[in-house]
């Protein structure tokens, strides 16, 4: 099944909700604190939540995936600085569905940019984006206290 969906926040948060076992994300920026509240939620609940995010987010303040980490969250960063930027944005949720399209995890990219978000249910493009994050999570550098 494929959906298109407009509204990324709508689609994004009622997906995530809708989560029983595993979010799995690779973003660009995490900087809303709305879609940080939705993830927390679910560490709370028990689901496993991985996070790739771009290396340049390690430093910057801004970004959200601190307090997530420290609830249990994998944090992961992609070593831009060599291999240039993370600029794939989609997450695997229970292993059955892909949330994929042109927004950041921002506010900007949740509320004001004109963007889209695809629903993939289909389990052939779910196995490829798995296949997609193993590998990007395997490049990807654990996230440290010297991040912080």
């Amino acid at each position: 099944m494929l959906s298109v969906i407009a509204h990324p926040r709508v689609a994004i948060s009622e997906h995530l909700a809708g989560a029983a076992d595993s979010v799995s994300a690779v973003q660009y920026k995490l900087t809303d604190a709305g879609l940080m509240g939705s993830l927390r939620s679910l560490l709370r609940r028990g689901i496993e939540v991985r996070l790739l995010l771009d290396g340049r987010e390690a430093s910057d303040r801004t970004s959200l995936w601190r307090p997530l980490a420290r609830e249990g969250a994998e944090v992961r960063f992609w070593p831009s600085e060599t291999r240039g930027k993370l600029h794939a944005r989609f997450a695997i949720i229970d292993g059955s569905r892909v949330l994929t399209g042109s927004n950041n995890w921002t506010t900007k990219g949740l509320d004001e940019n004109v963007e889209v978000v695809i629903a993939l249910e289909d389990s052939s493009f779910v196995a490829e984006f798995e296949s997609i994050f193993r590998r990007l999570w395997r490049e990807g550098e654990p996230a440290s206290e010297t991040n912080e």
